[in-house]
């Protein structure tokens, strides 16, 4: 039996009409379906489901009253007198006939609330000679669930309908456990194992205890069944065998076609994001420094990443179906405006304090951070927006990382501007006998800024700290002006975050540990120690001399501080 098509009729995430058509070529009959989260693909197995037994499958923690099948935004223009149907056809074939079976539920809507209730229900099945196509027989609509459970059993149906949502737990945290069972899922090995285990005669359930009872003659039967579980047990064993083997051999990663495909996809794609991260994010930091004439505001304390992940937000809501590019246009702006509230927000405070700043920074981006998650409860986004909540590198992958390469012209453009931050950097009067336009100069630098982050966020998640420390801990050797210390502040960043991500990976392997908690880790140790330092000398640069001979050396008078 092979399934041909299923259409869905504003079946939850899919309103209208909505067909997938599924190969049926011996030789090419595989059909993957792509997506981000949120968009549906779940949603296509649970129209099977619901096509075939009329149920979903629901998760541990919920039951059928959380799962509404109609289409939200066709139930939203419904009035108290409407209907609205949700239907789901399936078409299958075996070599002689075709069945099309088609299940259909109408609602009526509970009017005003968001909710609905059923009217109406039918379901049933017209099978058609595939030899003479104008031979077309509909089944009695009393035996329709039987049909349709002597085609595909319930009891069965996890055996072709098995699921293989697992693998999404390979790129969350890498653990062993999950990437054995996700590949088992994914090549059919645990449905093997189901079944093997009721071949072995586990329980008075299993298959073959009820077999067994009902075994007559000579048992002839029971031997071929014993022939196909131990030949069943044997491709098992050989398949495990072939997944503990799997791994890539450094030496012959250019030699083996296989592994260099690993590397082209997911090795190199993850290190150049590394990169990028770690000096997109640092000079983002260096500059809103510079601006703020404070060396605590960053775009983890100036509300930059919390307003990105916002945008982000925005996008699941209002464009589900956006694709990275349209998400991060949301990021940009949100981020954009973000930062320009929260700098035009402290220039109006009249006694400004070195620590007082970020601290303000800080609890703007807990505002932005609550309403966010109010809103992802609200619209039950939660789970999709947790991936840009923690920053990790285990979903970069070819394809979906190159939006990060906009840090390396953002970059170029700070380098190229850099005299003019540190003049704005100076005060809006010394700005001002210099010529350079305050205003265009600060919000351009903060936009620079913002939209590093933004571009760095969409892709990785949300890593907090480095565009605090890594400024910090360069301009204590190498001074404050951003032209001298751009280029190091790259360097320094990118080493950063590529030791926390070998932290990360190293510590408890072979599991993987978020570089957001690494990072957060030894950021709050160093922010903590870069504060006292800070409080007790000022602005001084730290003069490493041979032998390990250490100097402290004015490198200015002390400005006012934010």
């Amino acid at each position: 039996m092979k399934f041909k098509s299923i259409t869905m009729e504003n079946f939850m995430r899919y309103k209208g009409v909505n067909t997938i058509e599924f190969s049926c070529d011996p030789g090419k009959n595989v059909t993957v379906v792509l997506g981000d989260n949120t968009v549906g693909k779940t949603t296509i197995a649970q129209a099977f489901r619901f096509g075939l037994y009329g149920a979903v499958n629901m998760e541990k923690w919920k039951n059928a009253d959380d799962y509404q099948l109609l289409n939200n935004d066709v139930l939203a223009f419904m009035d108290a007198d409407s209907k609205a149907a949700v239907a789901v056809t399936i078409v299958a074939a075996d070599e002689e006939k075709q069945y099309t079976i088609c299940r259909k539920t109408i609602y009526s809507r509970n009017y005003p609330q968001m909710t609905c209730r059923e009217f109406q229900k039918k379901v049933s099945i017209k099978i058609a000679d595939l030899q003479a196509s104008d031979v077309v027989t509909e089944v009695d609509e009393r035996q329709v669930e039987y049909v349709i459970n002597e085609l595909f059993p319930r009891n069965l149906s996890h055996y072709f309908l098995f699921d293989g949502e697992r693998w999404s737990d390979v790129t969350v945290n890498g653990v062993r456990e999950n990437i054995k069972e996700s590949v088992h899922s994914l090549t059919g090995l645990s449905s093997y194992q189901a079944a093997l285990l009721h071949l072995k005669d586990m329980g008075a359930n299993s298959v073959t205890r009820k077999f067994k009872s009902k075994i007559t003659g000579d048992g002839m039967m029971y031997d071929s069944l014993e022939n196909d579980r131990m030949r069943i047990e044997h491709m098992i064993e050989k398949e495990q065998e072939h997944v503990k083997n799997i791994d890539i051999n450094i030496k012959n990663i250019f030699l083996d076609s296989q592994s260099m495909e690993v590397f082209v996809i997911s090795r190199l794609p993850r290190l150049l994001a590394i990169l990028c991260t770690g000096v997109g994010m640092s000079v983002a930091g260096l500059i809103m420094q510079q601006l703020c004439m404070n060396k605590f505001v960053s775009p983890t304390t100036g509300a930059t990443i919390s307003s990105a992940q916002f945008g982000i937000l925005l996008a699941l809501i209002f464009v589900p179906d956006a694709t990275i590019w349209g998400r991060a246009i949301f990021a940009f702006i949100s981020a954009i405006l973000g930062t320009w509230i929260f700098v035009w927000f402290i220039q109006r405070i009249q006694y400004k304090d070195i620590v007082m700043v970020p601290l303000v920074g800080i609890m703007f981006g807990n505002v932005i951070g609550g309403v966010t998650n109010f809103l992802a409860y609200k619209y039950e986004v939660t789970q999709a927006l947790s991936t840009w909540l923690v920053g990790h590198f285990s979903m970069v992958l070819k394809g979906r990382y190159e939006i990060v390469y906009l840090t390396v012209p953002l970059v170029v453009l700070a380098f190229i501007f850099a005299n003019h931050f540190n003049i704005v950097g100076m005060g809006k009067d010394f700005s001002k006998n210099l010529g350079v336009p305050y205003n265009l100069v600060l919000f351009a630098g903060l936009t620079i800024a913002a939209m590093i982050t933004a571009s760095i966020i969409v892709v990785v998640g949300s890593i907090s700290y480095i565009g605090l420390i890594v400024p910090n801990v360069v301009a204590m050797f190498k001074g404050d002006k951003i032209r001298g210390t751009l280029v190091d502040t790259a360097l320094f960043g990118a080493l950063f975050v590529l030791v926390c991500d070998i932290i990360g990976r190293v510590i408890i392997m072979p599991y993987e540990l978020p570089i957001e908690l690494i990072v957060g880790i030894l950021g709050s140790l160093i922010f903590v120690a870069l504060l006292i330092y800070r409080l007790k000398h000022g602005r001084k640069i730290v003069n490493i001399k041979l032998f390990n001979e250490q100097k402290e050396v004015n490198n200015e008078q002390e400005k006012e501080y934010i």
